[in-house]
């Protein structure tokens, strides 16, 4: 049940976001932490100086509930997760690639997107 793993999440001080009932955010001067509850699936993750305050949590947690820790995220819903020193990069391509196998369609030959693939996109972007 989830419920009482939210619960617990909550004590730990962290809070409910309004936009995803899933997503609990941790922040204060220094760092944010955020966790994600989906079903049996938790991703817990922040800025680089909370390493030690993520393992605590992650113990803190395995006191409550029978859990296992698969070290750093690489699949979650379907979406790859691929992380380097710049940052984390989030791909569908192993989705895309189990899709056109399933519908025979792997041997299929490939063309140009029709966007651009050089543009970069800002937050101040426009539609």
């Amino acid at each position: 049940m989830v419920f009482p793993l939210c619960c617990c999440v909550i004590q730990f001080g962290f809070v409910g976001s309004k936009a995803d009932l899933s997503l609990f955010v941790h922040t204060d001067t220094s760092s944010i932490i955020y966790i994600l509850i989906y079903v049996n699936d938790i991703i817990i993750t922040g800025s680089n100086v909370v390493a030690a305050v993520i393992t605590y949590i992650i113990q803190r947690l395995h006191k409550e509930f029978v859990i296992t820790d698969l070290g750093p995220l690489s699949f979650f819903l379907g979406i790859e997760a691929i992380s380097d020193t710049t940052g984390l990069y989030l791909t569908q391509r192993k989705y895309i690639v189990d899709l056109l196998t399933k519908s025979k369609m792997d041997g299929a030959k490939s063309c140009s997107t029709p966007i651009s693939t050089t543009m970069a996109l800002t937050a101040t972007d426009t539609a």
